[in-house]
């Protein structure tokens, strides 16, 4: 019993100190300078979207999701948390997956924005610019609580669509070819200004 308490103390101990260390930013020094881009021609009025199947990755449900971000004319960019919760059952419909993605934006855009200036800002927050007709998103993701950097070239198709060609994961080096269009669909996200991450890792 006493080796058993000991134990559990140990553990206790370990993840309090765990749960004390700040999260780590890494790739750093893979941030692109964001001065050289054309002038914002992406739409900032709601939300870009691409639909997949969910059948082609590691998912328990089937049917269809979707991939959502937002763009801001200043340069920064919003990959949406989506595509949780059991609303639209074990086979997805699209017309479901994309209300259920609205109403978790928009719970998102109405929560309440921390006053101190934290690593968690930049969760699923990045920036873009353009050049021509070439795009490239870098944005941070969370993995077992550091941050890394993910970036996205693909090329604009039009102010209301875009595709994905090539996604660089600076975490596992992998680069992974993909074909990914989003498009356009007007929405009400003009809270996202309030949630633009403070963060001086973007100030370069």
């Amino acid at each position: 019993m006493v080796k058993y308490i000991k134990g559990h103390l140990v553990i206790m101990l370990l993840l309090l100190t765990y749960s004390c260390i700040p999260p780590i930013i890494h790739n750093k020094m893979r941030l692109t300078n964001w001065d050289d881009g054309d002038e914002k021609i992406l739409n900032s009025n709601g939300y870009y979207y691409s639909v997949y199947d969910r059948s082609n990755i590691t998912d328990s449900k089937q049917g269809k999701g979707i991939y959502m971000k937002i763009f801001l004319e200043n340069g920064f960019t919003y990959t949406v948390r989506n595509g949780y919760g059991s609303e639209c059952g074990k086979v997805v419909d699209l017309s479901c997956e994309i209300s259920v993605s609205e109403r978790m934006l928009t719970a998102y855009l109405e929560s309440p924005k921390s006053k101190k200036i934290n690593t968690m800002d930049i969760w699923n927050w990045g920036k873009y610019k353009i050049i021509k007709d070439s795009i490239l998103i870098q944005t941070y993701y969370n993995h077992q609580g550091d941050y890394y950097l993910k970036e996205e070239v693909g090329e604009r198709l039009a102010p209301s669509s875009f595709r994905i060609l090539q996604i660089r994961d600076y975490r596992t080096d992998k680069v992974e070819k993909v074909n990914r269009i989003f498009n356009f669909k007007i929405f009400d996200v003009h809270l996202i200004q309030d949630k633009v991450p403070q963060n001086k890792v973007f100030r370069r």
